[in-house]
């Protein structure tokens, strides 16, 4: 049996218009497997589409899966109330992040940072 490196020479030897004729099959061949390929993804997505047809059936299944309004809290009566957004009833014992920063534009230090000789 012949190894590809020999095809591949005995086709480099042949005259140049059959070697397009070559080049032409192999790309169009390889073509067709891409285009087929695509077609069949597309297909498989406009199938999974189809599977919830209209906007209705979606908020429907939306209504099944997440919890009713009554169970649920928005944001804004979160911030009227001044709830907490964790689970821990007690504050962490370390300082938020914007508390500090929120501090240091107070004091007119937001944003510095101090250099080696400064701290010493």
């Amino acid at each position: 049996m012949r190894s590809l490196w020999d095809i591949i020479d005995e086709i480099r030897e042949k005259p140049e218009a059959v070697r397009r004729r070559y080049m032409f099959v192999y790309v169009s061949v390889t073509m067709v497997l891409v285009v087929g390929i695509w077609f069949i993804s597309v297909q498989e997505s406009l199938r999974s589409v189809a599977v919830t047809d209209t906007v209705d059936d979606m908020k429907n299944q939306a209504s099944r899966i997440l919890p009713g309004s009554s169970g649920a809290t928005s944001l804004s009566e979160l911030l009227e109330r001044g709830d907490r957004l964790d689970a821990v009833s007690e504050p962490a014992p370390t300082e938020d992040l914007f508390e500090s920063e929120l501090r240091a534009k107070n004091q007119g230090k937001s944003g510095e940072v101090k250099t080696m000789d400064e701290t010493q």
